[in-house]
């Protein structure tokens, strides 16, 4: 996020940047024709010798006359059905069959995560990661069931595919969680590393890629300056097995979110430019993260602005400025219109300094040589004074998402 809301409203994600890093509490918990001839009048006729036996002459058939032939009818293709959609929120506005509702109360909602048995997770402003699972009534209804304690501005949360841990990052520190005993409670913690730099910005949402190692958007310390730290304003990955870890990629102010394109493999990172351009520079980006770049930040921002952008960059979609571009979902559910898949979804948090739309832009990815090229529109806008925060991809084809300022946890669907 834009370090603007920070300003307002103290509470925020980074409020705690210059304070001192606590020890962490542990965890716990779809016809015929007939010819007539007229007779003569009559005259006497000598008898014949012979009677001459009549000729048998045959009548030709009736000539048939070939019968029109029928015009085909053409066959119809049936229009699809578009469901009537149901929005909760007013002055929310989304696209005709989608609807939109309120599934869980909660403050300050940050980030949103799903196991693969559909067990849902919600980290708060408060430190704690709430669990809650599907009940069977109703789609997108959950019941609160337990919750984790003692993070530290827990930014993101993902589970490794390799063998169910939960993956925690908070301020300045990775926390690895297992569930020891398979009773669907994360009894055990360890912390993988608690060194990462952290300042306006810290470490955000963390997502396992393709190869198996964690990826993660590390923020800067500040607006616009040289960092001390080389880990300090990068997207980096690591490895959980062996403890390795690498800058992958430099030069983005605030990598907020990552997301790897679910046909291709590559990577995709936001990023929140700089605060001290004014109202309406720099554009918020999204970039193709390959390894090795180099993004811009602090002195090239966008379509290769500013005063030094050799060997840098470009974002392949540019958004309104200080939007704060936070979480990033390729849509890969079953249950929104088939043109929507694969399409790239990414949450406008907003700005408390100048009024923006907020919501979640649809994003058209395209492969253009080794990069992208992308057209965006609005799939969600939300009413003033809402500020989403947190999004994930259920197992029932609907996005899910938070709401920072006004709390709980918003279910977008198409139909129900």
């Amino acid at each position: 996020m834009n370090n603007k809301l920070i300003l307002v409203f103290p509470l925020l994600l980074f409020v705690f940047a210059c304070a001192s890093d606590p020890d962490p509490i542990e965890p716990t918990i779809p016809p015929t024709v007939i010819s007539v001839t007229e007779p003569t009048a009559a005259t006497d006729t000598p008898a014949p010798t012979s009677t001459p036996l009549p000729e048998n002459t045959q009548t030709p058939p009736p000539t048939e006359t070939a019968l029109p032939t029928p015009t085909p009818i053409p066959t119809q293709t049936p229009m699809p059905t578009v469901p009537t959609g149901v929005v909760e929120l007013t002055g929310a506005e989304v696209p005709q069959g989608f609807s939109l509702r309120k599934v869980i109360e909660i403050d300050r909602p940050i980030a949103l995560a799903f196991k693969d048995d559909g067990t849902f997770y919600v980290s708060n402003q408060a430190g704690e990661i709430r669990q809650y699972i599907p009940t069977d009534d109703t789609a997108g209804a959950y019941e609160y069931t337990n919750r984790i304690n003692g993070f530290r501005i827990p930014a993101g949360i993902a589970f490794n595919p390799a063998n169910g841990d939960m993956v925690v990052s908070s301020m300045g520190r990775l926390t690895v969680l297992s569930d020891s005993d398979n009773d669907g409670f994360e009894d055990s913690a360890e912390t993988f590393t608690a060194d990462l730099p952290f300042g306006l910005h810290q470490n955000n949402v963390p997502k396992f890629g393709p190869d198996g190692w964690l990826y993660l958007g590390v923020g800067s310390t500040c607006d616009v300056c040289d960092e001390e730290d080389q880990r300090s304003a990068t997207v980096m990955r690591f490895n959980l097995e062996t403890g390795e870890n690498e800058v992958f990629a430099t030069g983005l102010r605030n990598p907020f979110d990552v997301a790897f394109h679910p046909e291709t493999g590559a990577l995709f990172a936001t990023d929140n430019g700089r605060d001290d351009l004014g109202d309406d520079d720099p554009a918020e980006e999204l970039n193709h993260i390959v390894e090795g770049g180099d993004y811009g930040w602090p002195n090239c921002w966008g379509d290769l602005e500013g005063s030094d952008c050799a060997g840098t960059s470009k974002g392949v979609a540019l958004f309104t400025a200080h939007a704060s571009v936070n979480n990033l979902v390729f849509y890969t559910g079953n249950t929104f219109p088939a043109d929507y898949q694969n399409d790239l979804l990414a949450l406008n948090f907003g700005s408390f300094l100048v009024q923006l739309d907020t919501g979640i832009r649809r994003v058209k990815l395209t492969a253009e040589g080794d990069t992208y090229t992308s057209e965006h529109e609005w799939l969600l806008k939300m009413p003033q004074g809402s500020f989403p925060l947190g999004m994930a991809l259920g197992p029932d084809g609907a996005i899910y998402f938070g709401d920072y300022i006004k709390g709980g946890i918003w279910r977008l669907s198409y139909g129900d």
